[in-house]
């Protein structure tokens, strides 16, 4: 089926400014804001020498818990507005994967406008304090930041669709983000040892993972990366595993954004 681009746009602008003009995503725009300045400055002052590692690490760990949260917590609350909302929409000359689309862009903008204003603050920091030399490593940074808001928010569009409750959906956004960010690492960690090289299949199950591995290995940070990290560079080589690393990212953005789009055609509403 062909896709419309105009009523997907119309949708996607409309949802856009849904999204800014709500409380609790404004909310967390200021935080993220303020937080990710406040995290590069402090990271300048605790390194002590000059490098952009520690600054680094600390922006990495920042977005690993904050990131995954926005896009889950939007999505849930976007994709499961209400019945009246989605049977409006739907009576209008588009089809449902236009809607589903529209609604997807204009969410994913609006959190990639809101990563954006938190690293042009936190870039000029680094960039006042330690000049340019790591800038390939800093945009780097931004756009896995955003690759990994984009994968999280298909992933709530794809629990929402299937849940249809807004309660349902927000639960289990909250259990989905302690899984992949907290208690993920956690396994892997007890599994180094069991399983060995098979460890590295367990890296691309967790999109959060993914993300931590690729910066540090192109920051040159092997003691940083974790068990399966350490193991993929070590079996495939830096460069080759940051290249699959990617992939395995984008494949993490599309199919649960394909998933949800196929059940939604197929769901009533």
């Amino acid at each position: 089926m062909n896709t419309d681009m105009k009523p997907v746009y119309v949708i996607a602008r409309r949802e856009f400014l849904d999204a800014v003009r709500n409380r609790w995503f404004f909310f967390f725009a200021i935080l993220f804001i303020i937080l990710d300045s406040t995290v590069s400055y402090s990271g300048i002052i605790s390194g002590g020498d000059n490098t952009f590692l520690k600054p680094a690490v600390s922006l990495l760990n920042l977005v690993l818990i904050l990131v995954p949260l926005i896009a889950l917590i939007t999505g849930a609350n976007s994709f499961t507005g209400a019945r009246e909302s989605w049977e409006l929409l739907l009576i209008q000359p588009i089809s449902r994967k236009e809607a589903m689309l529209g609604k997807y862009i204009g969410l994913g903008v609006a959190i990639t406008a809101t990563i954006l204003l938190g690293f042009i603050s936190s870039g000029l920091i680094l960039v006042l304090n330690i000049g340019y030399q790591e800038i390939s490593h800093f945009l780097l940074l931004v756009l896995l930041s955003i690759l990994l808001s984009l994968v999280f928010l298909s992933i709530a569009s794809l629990t929402s669709i299937i849940l249809g409750e807004k309660a349902k959906s927000i639960g289990i956004s909250f259990m989905l983000w302690f899984w992949f960010v907290i208690i993920y690492d956690f396994v892997l960690v007890g599994l180094t040892l069991a399983i060995g090289e098979l460890i590295v299949a367990l890296l691309f199950l967790n999109p959060a993972d993914i993300v931590r591995t690729t910066l540090l290995t192109s920051l040159g940070s092997a003691a940083l990366v974790g068990p399966a990290g350490a193991v993929l560079n070590k079996t495939l080589g830096s460069l080759t595993g940051m290249i699959i690393s990617l992939i395995a990212l984008v494949a993490w953005l599309f199919l649960p954004l394909l998933a949800a789009i196929f059940i939604f055609e197929r769901k009533d509403i």
